[in-house]
């Protein structure tokens, strides 16, 4: 079984084994002047966006090093502390500060003109006098990390490698771009070890799953339903303490449910029109999906991915912690949102007609040039 992409795929069992069977991983290799690293997150928010827009705003919270995409390259906690998702992906570190030697060694070319690895930190401004080149100890780089790399960055560096204290072997990508990091795969944890999911298939195992929500107010961890003929959520069924992961499921109807602690996944969904009486949800990824209406839901903490989907209103919602894209819908009305935590991507809505004021938008607005839409967006202030 091989991973999500399709750009230099690695075997899934080999990936599942490095990753879940050890505490400690072989630490990656530079590769061409590549760095091969892992980032871990609670849902696939950003691995979905990484693959056609790369690092696209500030998506990381953490501001430890600055803000930018927290990877390991050695150490993956068991611990869910950052989530179940992991992804695999590569980045060009020719124009980092690098404060671990192993690596800095297997630069071929260093773009701040260094030759040795005490000359670069000289050149980052690291008191030699605090490292041991035998000792090499953890907490150096990650105490000359916290000091310096405000300065660091300042001096046009792409991003910083070092040795934490907590997560291990971290590099931090500040650059932003879709040439600053290129992914590769991803994997759930639970695909492979039953952690975390519900997986049903048929019989008498369906039925189980079927009378479980049929009978219960609500459901601990995640609801998955691929696989399934399950219908309807009925009546009673109101609260999922965990994602709601619907692939190539026939349900039609989400019954009296209304609130999601997780995200709301969908994919490849053809009877699901709406989201019916949901209120609440961290997240939305319903990419390619039938849906042309959110429900009551009004504020998203986390992304909102909805491109190419039959979404026609979303006038309830007024706020998404990360991008909303909405690219390749029949989206009419964009009146009452007001924030948006990334981007906002409004490419190819040609029956968008309606804007109320204008949202404050952490990243970019995308649109197409010479559209009606840019049209629209200027008329309404939303250009600045």
């Amino acid at each position: 079984m091989l991973l999500f992409s399709q750009r230099n795929l690695i075997n899934y069992e080999n990936f599942q084994n490095i990753i879940f069977k050890r505490k400690i991983l072989v630490l990656e290799k530079v590769n061409n002047d590549h760095l091969f690293v892992l980032h871990r997150s609670p849902h696939p928010v950003e691995f979905s966006s990484m693959w056609d827009e790369g690092i696209v705003g500030k998506k990381n919270s953490s501001d430890l090093y600055g803000k930018g995409l927290y990877t390991v390259y050695s150490n993956v906690h068991d611990k869910n502390i950052y989530g179940d998702y992991i992804l695999r992906g590569s980045v060009k570190i020719n124009n980092y500060a690098i404060l671990e030697k192993d690596v800095y060694d297997q630069v071929s070319k260093h773009y701040d003109g260094s030759k040795t690895f005490k000359e670069h930190l000289i050149k980052l401004g690291v008191n030699l006098r605090e490292y041991s080149m035998e000792q090499n100890q953890e907490g150096f780089s990650s105490k000359n990390a916290l000091k310096n790399w405000k300065k660091i960055q300042k001096m046009g560096y792409d991003g910083i490698i070092l040795h934490g204290r907590k997560d291990g072997y971290v590099c931090v990508i500040w650059e932003q771009g879709k040439d600053t990091f290129t992914p590769h795969s991803f994997i759930h944890k639970a695909d492979k070890l039953g952690v975390g999911k519900m997986k049903f298939k048929t019989g008498d195992e369906e039925k189980k799953l079927y009378n479980t929500i049929l009978n219960s107010n609500q459901i601990e961890g995640t609801l998955n339903l691929k696989g399934t003929q399950i219908k309807n959520l009925g009546e009673k069924l109101h609260t999922i303490n965990g994602d709601l992961e619907l692939y190539q499921s026939p349900i039609e109807s989400l019954g009296n449910l209304k609130v999601i602690n997780g995200n709301i996944i969908i994919r490849d969904c053809e009877n699901l029109k709406s989201l019916g009486r949901v209120e609440k949800s961290l997240g939305i990824f319903a990419q390619n999906s039938s849906i042309s209406d959110i429900g009551n839901i009004t504020n998203l903490e986390q992304s909102c991915n909805l491109e190419n989907s039959n979404i026609i209103n979303i006038d309830n919602l007024k706020s998404v912690g990360g991008y909303l894209k909405l690219k390749g819908t029949q989206i009419q009305s964009l009146k009452s949102i007001g924030r948006v935590g990334g981007f906002l991507d409004i490419r190819e809505t040609p029956n968008l007609k309606y804007l109320g004021n204008p949202p404050n938008v952490s990243g970019k607005i995308l649109y197409d040039v010479g559209s009606n839409t840019e049209k629209l967006l200027k008329y309404r202030g939303w250009l600045g």
